[in-house]
């Protein structure tokens, strides 16, 4: 996507407004102070660069609608709209929508289609790809939605097109907590586009390179259209379109005249420079697309001893320098800048045999005309022709590495990266290396080869030390996969997963960390870790000092919600273990740390789970709280935080309940899943029983409820089911909550075992009231599937 910034970016009246530095490009005024300048001539200029492959251009729209010759539309268009309009009714402060698309689907043009579309609804902008940190581009969305007062405040509609790496989602909803922001309308809706090579079909929100039938019908009535304007000679060059048009196929790339005429003059000229540089390009294309490389630094490749006039930054890339021109009778160097047109000129002229595949386009970061193959599938085949020539992907990566210099600018160093280290996920799990760090070594190559030339651009210590955030964050998600969820309510996964998962990543960051310079301490803990403590048997004076390491780490950081929560579960955790501790705090106290956080908007199912644990009622006592909280909201916002951050990945699981409520008061009536399992098998002599451990316990076991010990220790919530749906009785209140049984039809009173999912709010060991004489009976049957999966 070209990420220009049109005249009306800034943003009047507001911080951001002129600093060339900031991250968004905002969308308002476009057609008044830009589209209108275009003679007729240069829009046709604009449209043919467009169908031939160049990233597309606010202008490429802009055009279209005043021509009224729409651009096609993707079949995930209208979906997406209606999961744009359907985040904004929510009434969330934040939202965010993924869209993954193969390189070359077309995923960034329709996103821009989509944003040019609702301009007028939505105060529309994309990210662009600064050097910036994502807490800084979420304190700039926060000013632009803020920057017209309280009375002005449209919802912003946010394009992040494959720029932003890190997690922006939890850094703005960071940023919202800190600042206090009290919103009317919704902040903002963010729409990502992710490239991916491998996408599972069916997936409205996401597009493959494959069209239907009806996109096929789109496409060739639209080049009916074009071939109105445009020569039978013009159509040949539209690679973007015409690949698109006959539905990616691989034959038709291979078949085009411009390909078999490049396969013999590679032939011909395998050494040559133009060669050497299109064999880069196609790698680049290829392995990272969206990539490109600056006009001057292709002159560069084309002739070693070009010179760039521009030398002053430290983000523009490093030359060799020509000998200067000296002028006559001084001793005076004349630097003659480079005119854009001349390089370009010089460029086409040295590039002649490749250009029929090659798109030149602006971008505004590299203060340069920049180069890229048409499409990836082009740059694909003439990889397949170079392997046939005899030049391997690994020459080409070894080639292009030894013309980098240190200090490259972060785009270079970001193509680098995604060469070399960036995996793919397939089916949910990645590949132990990268795309062609593999393809190397399937050439037979060593592909630890082209590292050391790696080593010369990149910071290796930021490297190593971005490695380590990664296996840490990795290590976080599996310890929420493998405690918040099992396989299935029968079946659990094999007791050595979670002991292998910790010591691959303790022996990770062992190897590769200085011993003083690690920040981490074995008090640290994610909230699945603290939860865990008891069943991986830490002692009451363990559990304390964790409950202290968190109490000072919520001090030092009295805005940080992660800090809070940590807090109150450690707390939560001791109870179960030592009800007596000092050091433990009063539900009173906990819920007045928390209760500062539940007006904001925080996006996290563990902050749900919490509030629900904290601020449901004392059913015998009906206690009247200070605080007050919709319980249905927070139901409602839970299951909503599970969907956008768990969903996708506990799709076929059965969730693990992890606390219920108890008939004790204070902190000891929340009881946690672990003390479950230790009072239920306590005082059993069978040898099999013994062996059960909490990771493996079955939760649809009758014999389970069944247990005096648990009836005693468990509080049975009065509820009633109405059309299918079971609510829980609190206080004058009905809150909808989550069945972990099949049932046959029932309308009426029932009893349950209230627990807590990662998701919500679960009803175990059902009872249903005969005919209001409070006796009951057993009117659940077993289901085939696990009814506490995450599709529930």
């Amino acid at each position: 996507m070209e990420d220009i910034t049109p005249p009306s970016a800034g943003l009047a009246g507001s911080q951001v407004h002129g600093d060339p530095k900031t991250a968004l490009a905002l969308l308002d005024d476009f057609e008044d102070k830009f589209g209108r300048n275009l003679t007729e001539l240069e829009n046709q200029q604009t449209l043919s660069n467009f169908y031939k492959g160049s990233p597309p251009k606010w202008i490429n729209y802009y055009i279209a609608e005043e021509q009224n010759t729409p651009l096609v539309k993707r079949n995930g268009y209208n979906h997406i709209i209606q999961q744009i309009k359907k985040c904004r009714e929510m009434k969330r402060v934040f939202s965010y929508i993924n869209l993954f698309h193969q390189p070359g689907s077309g995923g960034s043009t329709l996103a821009m289609q989509i944003l040019w579309d609702l301009r007028k609804d939505f105060k529309c902008a994309t990210i662009k790809p600064v050097n910036a940190e994502t807490a800084v581009i979420a304190d700039h969305i926060i000013k632009l939605f803020t920057e017209g007062g309280p009375n002005d405040q449209r919802t912003l509609l946010l394009l992040d097109d494959n720029v932003s790496e890190e997690n922006l989602t939890e850094s703005l909803n960071m940023e919202i907590a800190k600042q206090e922001i009290n919103a009317t309308n919704p902040m903002a809706i963010l729409l990502n586009t992710k490239r991916k090579h491998t996408i599972v079909a069916g997936d409205p929100l996401s597009l493959r390179s494959n069209l239907s039938n009806e996109e096929l019908n789109n496409f060739k009535l639209k080049e009916a259209e074009m071939k109105l304007s445009h020569s039978d000679e013009e159509m040949k060059l539209f690679h973007g379109f015409n690949l698109m048009k006959n539905n990616f196929n691989k034959k038709y790339v291979a078949n085009l005249s411009s390909i078999k005429e490049i396969k013999d003059y590679v032939k011909r000229n395998k050494p040559a420079c133009n060669t050497e540089l299109f064999s880069v390009l196609a790698l680049l294309n290829s392995y990272v697309p969206g990539s490109f490389l600056p006009l001057s630094r292709c002159l560069n490749f084309l002739n070693p001893r070009y010179t760039s006039y521009q030398q002053t930054s430290a983000e523009q890339m490093t030359t060799l320098q020509d000998p200067p021109h000296m002028i006559p009778e001084t001793n005076m160097a004349l630097e003659i800048p480079p005119d854009n047109n001349t390089e370009q000129l010089h460029f086409e002229k040295d590039m002649k045999p490749f250009m029929k595949l090659i798109v030149v386009f602006s971008r505004d970061e590299t203060k340069s005309e920049c180069v890229r193959l048409a499409h990836p599938m082009i740059a694909n085949e003439f990889l397949k022709i170079l392997a046939e020539a005899g030049i391997t992907k690994g020459e080409i990566a070894k080639r292009f590495l030894e013309s980098c210099k240190p200090n490259e600018p972060p785009y270079v160093v970001k193509m680098i990266k995604s060469l070399l280290i960036k995996r793919e996920i397939l089916e949910e799990n990645k590949e132990m290396f990268s795309r062609l760090i593999l393809d190397i070594k399937d050439e037979g190559e060593e592909s630890i080869l082209v590292l050391p030339k790696a080593e010369d651009v990149l910071d290796y210590e930021d490297l190593i030390v971005k490695l380590q955030v990664n296996v840490e964050r990795k290590h976080a998600f599996f310890e929420k996969y493998l405690i918040y969820s099992k396989p299935s309510r029968y079946k659990s996964e094999p007791s050595h997963i979670q002991r292998d998962v910790d010591m691959c990543c303790s022996k990770y960051l062992l190897q590769h960390s200085k011993p003083a310079s690690s920040c981490h301490s074995i008090m640290d803990r994610s909230f699945p870790g603290l939860f865990s403590c008891l069943d991986r048997g830490y002692c009451s004076y363990f559990l304390e000092r964790i409950t202290e390491h968190t109490r000072k780490k919520h001090e030092e950081q009295m805005s940080e919600v992660n800090a809070a929560m940590n807090y109150v579960l450690s707390n939560i955790v001791l109870s179960n273990k030592d009800e007596t501790s000092q050091v433990l705090r009063t539900l009173t106290d906990l819920r007045g740390i928390l209760w500062r956080f539940v007006e904001k908007i925080y996006q996290s199912p563990e902050f749900f789970l919490l509030v629900l644990l904290l601020f449901w009622p004392n059913e015998p006592q009906h206690q009247h709280l200070h605080f007050k909280v919709d319980l249905n909201s927070i139901v409602e916002n839970m299951k909503t935080a599970f969907d956008q951050k768990y969903k996708k990945y506990f799709r076929s699981r059965y969730l693990r309940p992890l606390f219920f409520l108890g008939q004790d008061t204070g902190l000891k009536r929340l009881v946690h899943s672990w003390k479950v399992h230790s009072v239920h098998t306590k005082h059993r002599k069978n040898p099999k029983q013994k062996r059960k451990t909490w990771a493996n316990l079955d939760w649809g076991n009758n014999q389970l409820w069944k247990d005096s010990d648990i009836q005693n220790l468990l509080l049975r919530v009065r509820g009633v089911f109405k059309k299918q749906q079971l609510f829980a009785y609190v206080e004058d209140k009905e809150i909808a909550i989550y069945s972990d049984q099949a049932f046959v039809s029932y309308q009426g009173p029932a009893s349950f075992f209230l627990g807590f999912t990662i998701k919500g709010p679960v009803a175990y060991d059902i009872k249903f009231e005969q005919d209001g004489e409070g006796a009951h009976v057993d009117k659940f049957m077993e289901s085939k599937e696990d009814l506490g999966r995450t599709s529930s």
